[in-house]
């Protein structure tokens, strides 16, 4: 449980910070204790409805298709939940949903690129040495959480080739918001520990110079971490 509650924790860092704060402060469970008491729902209703509502706010289903997700309430009672719902949980948080979508779409979309790419660069990115590698250099810059999964993810997009190398130094200050010394240390050390392993794999992807470069963890497991919690929890317990 452990692990889970880790995994969900280093997931929960990457979402936009609105989402975050609604989250942590328990505002979407106070919502829904109002809602059980309006609609008059069972404790199998309303962690029905609970579970698919964290799975829209963490991003792992859509606002547009919540209804369809609600099996176990009284079928005459889902329209006007699901509108409550989106009314009170999901509307406020409009825009950082639609954020969400458009970084899974792009997600989905680098994965089907993935398949095309050379074993080597697949064995990189999905490896265990990568991570630690990756974890290493976190841990050295003193990186934060949401830092790290940032850091990661660049250096994913420059092993599938959607990153050019000579715009890795200036993502990475954008994306983790720091100084353009401390990417360029980032940087040389990532090009050390990581790209220069796969160079010529990483040449036939994009004509990788490694000398003037400088997982993101797969989803499916996280996703099957999230099931077992949602399965094992009831929903006052989630995120404490």
């Amino acid at each position: 449980m452990d692990e889970i509650n880790q995994l969900l924790k280093e997931y929960l860092v990457r979402l936009p910070q609105p989402i975050q704060t609604n989250i942590l402060a328990g505002h979407w469970l106070d919502e829904l204790t109002i809602i059980k008491k309006e609609y008059n729902l069972n404790e199998e209703e309303i962690d029905n409805l609970a579970i698919e509502t964290a799975l829209v706010l963490f991003g792992l289903t859509e606002a547009e298709t919540f209804s369809d997700q609600l099996k176990n309430l009284p079928t005459d009672k889902i329209p006007t939940i699901a509108e409550t719902v989106k009314e009170k949980i999901f509307q406020p948080l409009k825009e950082e949903l639609a954020e969400i979508k458009q970084k899974n779409n792009q997600e989905n979309e680098l994965a089907n690129h993935l398949s095309t790419l050379p074993q080597e660069i697949k064995l990189a990115i999905s490896s265990i040495e990568t991570a630690d590698a990756i974890k290493a250099i976190s841990d050295k810059y003193h990186l934060h959480i949401d830092q790290a999964g940032e850091l990661a993810d660049e250096i994913n997009l420059v092993m599938i080739g959607a990153t050019k190398p000579d715009r890795f130094i200036n993502h990475i200050i954008k994306r983790l918001h720091i100084s353009n010394e401390l990417a360029q240390d980032i940087a040389r050390e990532t090009n050390q520990n990581i790209f220069i392993k796969i160079k010529e794999a990483l040449q036939r992807v994009q004509g990788f110079d490694t000398e003037n470069s400088s997982p993101t963890k797969p989803l499916d497991l996280f996703t099957q971490k999230m099931n077992f919690l949602f399965q094992n929890s009831h929903y006052h317990y989630f995120f404490h």
